[in-house]
């Protein structure tokens, strides 16, 4: 398995967590992966912690601040990976966030997203304060519509790139485009989780 999978950053003012966030894509055990971490606008030490690291599979992109889906598409437009998935500058990825994902899309060819479970943590103590399990499986346009919340925290999935589609964030939309942008690219597609912990988020 030696599939490319692209990971989109964006960063606003986020010294304060970037490396850390950062440094969970580094420590991967699935290595073939590219970081792409957009600069939108921030007008703290973001740059300087994203080139304190030296990795030629982290790319770096700015821009003035126009919000995080137009950060986002400036990732999707540059993306080369054959997967592609999402990581806010403030979480973090579990070691094997890329690898659980992967192994199902081996497992099942049909899959078109795979999401994992999320740990909500509290950033001073550190401790786990809650986790969330999907519980859905199959097309998950209706169970994001009606808010079910059996297949949707946030922007957790793993998405396999299909070359046809023009994968875009609506920049109009403030509140929800994570929710929209999953709605309007999951018809007729098939989605799973791992029962791996992904991610930790804040």
């Amino acid at each position: 398995m030696n599939f490319l999978v692209s990971i989109i950053m964006p960063a606003y003012n986020a010294e304060k967590y970037i490396v850390e966030a950062i440094q969970s894509v580094l420590n991967q055990s699935y290595i073939n992966w590219e970081l792409l971490i957009v600069n939108d606008g921030s007008n703290d030490k973001t740059e300087q912690c994203v080139f304190s690291f030296a990795d030629e599979r982290i790319k770096y992109f700015k821009q003035s601040n126009k919000g995080v889906s137009a950060a986002r598409n400036l990732a999707l437009s540059k993306m080369r990976g054959d997967y592609f998935c999402f990581l806010d500058s403030d979480d973090v990825f579990t070691n094997n966030s890329l690898s659980a994902r992967l192994l199902m899309f081996q497992i099942d060819a049909s899959l078109s997203f795979v999401d994992g479970y999320i740990e909500v943590f509290d950033d001073e103590s550190k401790v786990t304060l809650s986790t969330f399990k999907p519980i859905f499986k199959g097309i998950p346009t209706q169970d994001l519509v009606r808010l079910t919340g059996r297949c949707f925290y946030g922007i957790t999935w793993l998405i396999k790139k299909e070359n046809e589609l023009d994968y875009r964030f609506n920049e109009e939309v403030k509140h929800g485009e994570d929710l929209l942008f999953f709605i309007e690219n999951s018809v007729n597609k098939q989605y799973a989780f791992s029962s791996e912990v992904v991610m930790k988020c804040r």
